[in-house]
């Protein structure tokens, strides 16, 4: 069985598109735990000192570790190839398929990707307002508001702790600190 061109052409663009997207969002996780490594020891978060806590005191610190962002970077891009994969062979399955005039493999697959960049725009939202950017929760509420005009509705938890991807040595150094001060 061939894949046609055109399947196989959407699958290979969205492909390219998810692996450029998981790359700003890694690019922006890092930025975000860098800017936090600055404010935590008392740095400017200037260009310079991201720039020196994403590549060097960051990782030294455990603020970045590299084992931890291999595994999720991998199993976030195997995640997303499988999904992809599984649009194609919808695609292939319903090819010529009506419904109300609208081809519905060609309909699924293309929700199927707009959902990996959707949550994949989420997930950089999330980091650039980690970050301290205070018009963050405007691209929020931008892609809260595409997703509700098809009748998706995204609840967005305030109460979400942002130390959560922090190693457990500098969480305990953290919650030591706490105790001490009160």
């Amino acid at each position: 069985m061939v894949i046609p061109i055109k399947i196989l052409g959407d699958a290979l663009s969205v492909l390219l598109l998810t692996f450029i997207i998981v790359l700003i969002d890694t690019l922006t996780k890092w930025i975000a735990v860098s800017i936090r490594f600055c404010k935590d020891k008392e740095y400017e978060p200037s260009i310079l000192n991201v720039f020196r806590g994403i590549f060097f005191r960051a990782w030294q610190e455990g603020y970045l570790e590299s084992q931890k962002y291999k595994w999720a970077i991998l199993i976030k891009g195997l995640a997303y190839l499988l999904t992809i994969t599984l649009a194609v062979i919808i695609y292939m399955l319903l090819p010529e398929y009506k419904f109300n005039g609208i081809y519905v493999g060609e309909t699924i697959a293309i929700l199927i990707y707009v959902f990996i960049v959707m949550a994949e725009a989420f997930s950089i939202a999330e980091n650039i307002k980690e970050a301290g950017y205070q018009h963050a929760e405007i691209l929020e509420r931008a892609l809260e508001a595409s997703l509700s005009k098809v009748g998706i509705q995204y609840r967005h938890e305030e109460n979400i702790n942002s130390y959560s991807d922090l190693p457990q040595e500098v969480m305990k150094g953290e919650s030591k600190e706490h105790n001490e001060n009160n």
